[in-house]
């Protein structure tokens, strides 16, 4: 992902959304891992939080931001997008507890071997609100909810959404769920995952064989998926993956969450009608003072002066409108430490800050929002890659009195 993280500003990844709001195509392996990178990144995404919806939302706005930087994604996409970054985060903590956390070992020792991708304190923290009575109950209470799952799909990294997507490419058709449950819960060779997987699909081929010729099982709450397995969950239809509620499938009306995917995309194509009128409307005013500079031009002598000094008033309101851009808690020429991508509690070297600048060029690229040029000046780890590798400079070590791009989230000021 080192490659995604470092790549210009000028070019983003496009992501093609389903009609359900979630990502398919060739770029979604990419996108997904992306994602997975952020949630596992504790300057991020800190594991010290105790449930995803309590985490800041600057914190999340900064996720957002970043992934927009990298991909060209639909407005409407900022809902998914979340919830994949909460639930890649809760799947990081899970790994995290079932490798490290021993109950009966110190927080402490715990800490001595941990994945250096875990910010330590943020360990120690949540070690603690694991080690009390009330959490144990709960995780007793979902292992043993766990424990009751008799099915498991074989699709791996292949999300639901992209294998629907390539199976109506193949059919001609939006597939049946009975169709999904055949292929995603069974191997390359089509033999069954389990044996409560096969009993099932038993059932399923046989209800669909009696259906009427010519009948289709479309997807819906009584379907022959629904007849065998039992009734969807609210705000959830299985085979359709997280996120996906019965009303956004089969309902009369759209979800909640649905009603925000359309209202987004409704807002920014609003936001783009006003822009592309606002367009249409200073051509027309163009127009009109050309009008009315040749007029100017044909009853006076003088008629190209004039039409000179209305480009210059032009020219000098243009400048004048232009803004400055945000304040930053950093400045140019603080000292600064420069963290590891993949470790983010590690420095890596330190510099001086040259420029904030989104425009300033660094190693033949614009810098962009988010990244900061650092010339350094001490080398720490020689042989940390860079995050924006340019020729010669490839390592920290290449770049010894040299200037480089770093992202502002990795760097901190320097204490006297």
């Amino acid at each position: 992902m080192t490659s995604v993280w470092g790549q210009p500003t000028s070019h983003r990844y496009k992501v093609k959304f389903n009609k359900l709001g979630k990502p398919v195509g060739k770029n979604k392996s990419r996108f997904t891992e992306f994602l997975g990178t952020i949630s596992r990144n504790g300057s991020y995404a800190p594991i010290d939080v105790q449930d995803w919806r309590k985490i800041d939302k600057s914190r999340k706005k900064d996720m957002l931001k970043i992934v927009k930087e990298k991909f060209d994604v639909p407005p409407s996409a900022k809902i998914w997008i979340l919830r994949a970054l909460g639930k890649y985060w809760r799947n990081w903590k899970a790994w995290i507890k079932a490798t490290y956390y021993k109950p009966n070992i110190q927080v402490e020792s715990q800490m001595l071997n941990l994945d250096v991708r875990v910010v330590k304190d943020q360990y120690k923290v949540i070690a603690d609100y694991w080690e009390l009575e009330d959490t144990k109950k709960i995780s007793e209470k979902n292992k043993k909810a766990r424990a009751m799952k008799t099915t498991n799909h074989n699709t791996g990294k292949k999300s639901f959404a992209q294998i629907r997507a390539n199976m109506k490419k193949k059919l001609g058709r939006n597939p049946s769920r009975v169709e999904m449950f055949n292929h995603c819960y069974t191997d390359n060779k089509g033999n069954p995952s389990s044996s409560a997987v096969a009993n099932i699909m038993l059932a399923m081929n046989e209800k669909v064989s009696q259906l009427p010729p010519e009948t289709e099982d479309s997807v819906g709450k009584n379907d022959v998926f629904a007849q065998v397995v039992g009734q969807d969950k609210h705000g959830h239809v299985r085979m359709y993956g997280f996120g996906i509620c019965p009303t956004d499938v089969w309902g009369d009306e759209p979800s909640r969450s649905g009603s925000q995917r359309l209202v987004l995309d409704q807002k920014h194509e609003i936001l783009e009608m006003k822009a592309k009128f606002a367009q249409q409307e200073e051509q027309l005013k163009d127009q009109a003072r050309e009008l009315a500079n040749l007029k100017a031009y044909l009853e006076q002598q003088n008629g190209h002066n004039f039409m000179n000094q209305s480009r210059i008033t032009s020219t000098s309101s243009n400048h004048m409108s232009t803004s400055s851009s945000s304040l930053s808690p950093l400045k140019e020429g603080n000292w600064i430490s420069l963290f590891s991508l993949n470790e983010p509690t590690k420095v890596v070297a330190v510099g001086r800050l040259q420029s904030l600048d989104p425009s300033t060029i660094v190693g033949g690229q614009p810098l962009g929002s988010n990244w900061c040029e650092v010339l350094v000046q001490v080398v720490i780890e020689r042989d940390e890659h860079l995050i924006r590798p340019y020729v010669p400079l490839q390592t920290i070590a290449d770049s010894f009195g040299a200037p480089i791009a770093w992202p502002t989230k990795l760097v901190k000021i320097c204490e006297d």
